[in-house]
């Protein structure tokens, strides 16, 4: 299943948007595609790292005024 997710978290403050982020990540399947809008500045340094230490794949990040947009994609499955 390859199918997208769309998650907005602007507004939110850093640690709340993160953890948004992060649980929705857990609950994807392996290789789906989460689709991130943030409003928060740190939003970059936070999933870029995340994405190092859990295999998942930070695809695009791009500003778009004071929004951001993301797109990651879930790690594959352990074989």
């Amino acid at each position: 299943m390859n199918t997208a997710i769309e998650l907005d978290t602007t507004g939110l403050d850093q640690t709340i948007s993160f953890l948004r982020i992060k649980k929705m990540l857990q609950k994807l399947y392996p290789g789906q595609l989460l689709r991130v809008v943030a409003t928060d500045p740190k939003s970059m340094n936070e999933l870029t790292r995340y994405c190092d230490q859990t295999g998942d794949k930070l695809l695009e990040s791009r500003l778009e005024g004071k929004k951001f947009f993301y797109t990651i994609k879930r790690k594959p499955q352990r074989q």
